[in-house]
């Protein structure tokens, strides 16, 4: 018996949920793929495992969010608030949560952790990623363009071919291109 592996949860693939309100819910290995959560009260859920590939999370509200392990590659983040989420590894291990070509545009991130994450080829256009920690996350070829960065940490991140033509940033650590390496 594999203690760590996460089971199949409820299938709602391609279901229509705009702006339900599913606070706490407890979607664990659920699949969501194509979803459309689109304005969506999701404050608190665990989604731990789940699949949101190609997801609708647009303004989506993720307070305090699970998503460790989660696959929300090509999701629609735009404008969504993932204020406090974890959404770095889990039970699994090192691997986090899975954003490849995730759309996070004006996204609220403050505060969020993305520890071992992949966000290959994410758009983070203008997101406030204040506080953010993006410890051992793979940014390879992430657009960074416009976001703000306020004690964000990079340590041990892959930035390569990343644009980092950011808004601000002040207080951000691991990456040469901020000036500051380790604090």
């Amino acid at each position: 018996m594999d203690i760590f592996k996460i089971e199949p949860g409820p299938n709602f693939e391609g279901r229509d949920l705009r702006h339900a309100d599913l606070r706490g819910a407890y979607l664990r290995g659920a699949n969501l793929a194509g979803c459309n959560l689109e304005g969506c009260n999701l404050e608190g859920c665990n989604f731990e495992g789940a699949n949101l590939t190609g997801a609708n999370l647009t303004g989506a509200n993720l307070t305090n969010g699970r998503l460790d392990d989660a696959n929300l590659t090509g999701a629609n983040l735009t404008g969504a608030n993932l204020r406090g989420a974890y959404i770095g590894g889990g039970l699994r291990g090192p691997i986090g949560a899975n954003l490849t070509r995730a759309n996070l545009t004006k996204a609220n991130l403050e505060d969020a952790s993305f520890d071992h994450a992949c966000l290959y080829r994410a758009n983070l256009t203008g997101a406030n990623l204040e506080g953010a920690e993006f410890r051992g996350a793979n940014l390879t070829e992430a657009n960074l363009t416009g976001a703000m960065l306020l004690r964000t940490n990079f340590r041990g991140a892959n930035l390569t071919d990343a644009i980092l033509d950011v808004a601000y940033a002040k207080e951000v650590y691991g990456h040469k291109a901020f000036g500051q390496q380790s604090q």
